[in-house]
């Protein structure tokens, strides 16, 4: 449930227009649990649900404009006409009409940065996620610090260099016979251009 004392009522209800190719756009539809319905093993971009919120609970309107292929897709949706500087972009309606134009909030925002007053702050969890965010820290400067870590690191190192002297050497007698075969023509083309040389 939203809480009333985060609405600003200057904010306007924002959509997300986003591309299927384009890796942040997803970013932004994850982190907004969207999802859509799959129609014959393909997602079907034209129905888009997404579970959170905005700050007056009313769920989040994401739009995709283009599918995975860059294809046009929603095309008659008022969101999709605006012209953006990419994708993921936030749009906001134009006060007395249906078209939409651009907003001050460009790219892909995590939800727990967001400014107040866009999303329902109530149910993005972030100081659960902060938590967890600094216990992966805590747990990746341990693993930093250990011996076993950093003794696998090294023979992982160590494996690779020598996998790409064994390759090295192994092709080595590749690279000769190649050379022999264009010495012929690389003397030819040498010769002539020697010869032309007026000193």
């Amino acid at each position: 449930m939203s809480d009333p004392t985060q609405l600003d009522p200057t904010q306007k209800p924002l959509t997300v227009v986003g591309a299927a190719w384009c890796g942040y756009s997803k970013k932004q539809f994850e982190s907004l649990g969207c999802s859509n319905p799959e129609v014959e093993g393909q997602p079907d971009f034209t129905n888009t649900t997404c579970q959170a919120e905005r700050a007056d609970g009313e769920q989040i309107e994401f739009v995709w404009c283009q599918n995975d292929k860059g294809e046009p897709v929603n095309s008659d949706h008022e969101a999709c006409k605006v012209e953006t500087t990419g994708y993921p972009s936030w749009v906001q309606p134009v006060d007395g009409s249906d078209t939409f134009e651009a907003s001050a909030i460009k790219g892909f925002v995590p939800p727990c940065n967001m400014e107040a007053g866009v999303l329902n702050a109530g149910q993005l969890n972030c100081q659960a996620i902060e938590t967890a965010t600094n216990v992966c820290r805590e747990q990746e400067e341990k693993a930093m610090a250990d011996k076993s870590v950093m003794d696998a690191q090294k023979s992982l190192k160590d494996q690779k260099a020598k996998l790409m002297g064994d390759m090295d050497a192994a092709l080595q007698p590749f690279q000769d016979s190649l050379k022999n075969a264009l010495s012929g023509y690389q003397k030819t083309c040498e010769d002539g251009l020697k010869s032309a040389q007026p000193w």
